[in-house]
């Protein structure tokens, strides 16, 4: 077997669309350079793990756990069609805005977090091909033939254009403002009034990113609900005009 992951990692280096059970799956949509990249590093953990390094493994199939299902191709068919599966889900969450994935994780509950997307916790082996291909088809991806019976998990998902809206939220919040948490993490720690308005001015960087969450709130109404947890804190406007005047 270890042969067989040795072979499948120099065959990912040249090419990286495969085909299994009929149909076409890429893991790495960002292109042949990523694959490359990837089979690099798979190669330096190896040598790590021949060195005594008892983690590298772990550790790379932690931060690529996409990777791991590419390696199951030289198993059982049964085994092949669930590591599709694993395929799919992961392509699939990769691609999703943040709004998305939250739904997913709520919808697919504890199995999906715990055994699937925890790192410390994941375990493929405690997940039935049968919930892999519920999930894949709630996702509204391709399934294998043996398992386009199984009913799909359903999930109502944000509209695409509202999920990506909210998403360039996230991605310019990151960009701005990328150690943001830390700042309103000890603001919350301390009482209402005197104490938190002292940190706010000794803070400036944390008031300038709160008076920029509100303002592009305030210009984008219809993401409120996906970004404030109380209705009463929406924004407010004098009439629809300026709603849709701000948007």
């Amino acid at each position: 077997y270890e042969i067989a992951r040795r072979r499948v990692a120099q065959q990912e280096a040249a090419r990286f669309g495969i085909r299994l059970t009929g149909m076409s799956t890429q893991v790495y949509p960002a292109g042949e350079k990523v694959q490359r990249e990837l089979t690099a590093r798979f190669y330096i953990a190896l040598d790590l793990r021949d060195k005594g390094d008892t983690d590298a493994m772990k550790d790379f199939f932690d931060e690529n756990p996409e990777f791991e299902a590419r390696l199951a191709l030289f198993k059982e068919p049964e085994e092949r069609a669930k590591a599709f599966l694993v395929d799919q889900v992961w392509n699939t969450w990769f691609d999703m805005p943040k709004v998305h994935r939250a739904a997913v994780k709520e919808k697919f509950g504890d199995q999906f977090t715990e055994y699937f997307l925890n790192g410390e916790t994941r375990s493929l082996d405690s997940i039935s091909a049968e919930t892999l291909a519920a999930w894949v088809r709630g996702m509204k991806q391709e399934v294998p033939k043996q398992f386009e019976d199984v009913d799909a998990i359903p999930l109502h998902l944000a509209p695409q254009h509202e999920a990506y809206r909210v998403q360039t939220f996230y991605d310019e919040r990151a960009r701005r403002f990328p150690h943001y948490w830390e700042l309103q993490d000890e603001y919350y720690s301390l009482k209402e009034g005197a104490p938190r308005r002292k940190y706010l001015a000794d803070h400036p960087l944390l008031k300038a990113y709160r008076d920029w969450k509100w303002d592009w709130i305030y210009r984008n109404p219809s993401s409120a609900p996906y970004l404030i947890d109380d209705p009463d804190k929406f924004p407010k406007y004098e009439s629809i005009e300026e709603v849709r005047e701000v948007q």
